[in-house]
């Protein structure tokens, strides 16, 4: 952050010539609030609408900061990610001993088990977090009282 001070930076900043690069000792505490919520809106919104396929990867040996990494890795299309993820892989037939009475299984439900039976956790997965970009910029054409922010673009 110290070359945000810079006199040059500053000067950069007032002509509206700096480049927006993150300084390499930033961390979570310069992130702006208004990013965090932003974050934190998605990843909610993911989670909600995946409860189900998390909760089978956490029965796992899984955890939730695994998953969040992989989410942010398989939403930006990285070279890993949920179906990278050999645990997430299926393991026998995981929809056998269901709790629901064969005479309650509906049409919808018979079809989801068969495509849960077909296709891995981590597939599903990937599937459920879709691809878009999770963009960082540095808010040097923002600042509150010349405080540098890291803003986010989340799609």
């Amino acid at each position: 952050m110290a070359e945000w001070f810079q006199p040059e930076t500053q000067h950069a900043i007032a002509e509206g010539q700096s480049d927006g690069n993150i300084p390499n000792d930033c961390d979570t505490s310069h992130i702006h609030a208004d990013s965090l919520k932003k974050i934190a809106e998605f990843c909610a919104t993911f989670q909600a609408s995946a409860v189900e396929l998390l909760s089978r990867a956490y029965a796992r040996d899984y955890d939730e900061t695994q998953a969040g990494r992989d989410f942010y890795f398989t939403h930006c299309g990285a070279g890993v990610g949920y179906w990278d993820r050999e645990v997430l892989e299926p393991q026998g037939d995981e929809w056998e001993a269901t709790e629901i009475p064969l005479d309650q299984w509906t049409p919808e439900l018979r079809a989801t088990r068969e495509r849960l039976k077909a296709e891995s956790i981590g597939e599903l997965l990937s599937k459920a977090a879709g691809r878009g970009e999770v963009s960082p910029f540095f808010g040097d054409h923002v600042t509150y009282g010349n405080a540098p922010f890291v803003h986010f673009s989340v799609y």
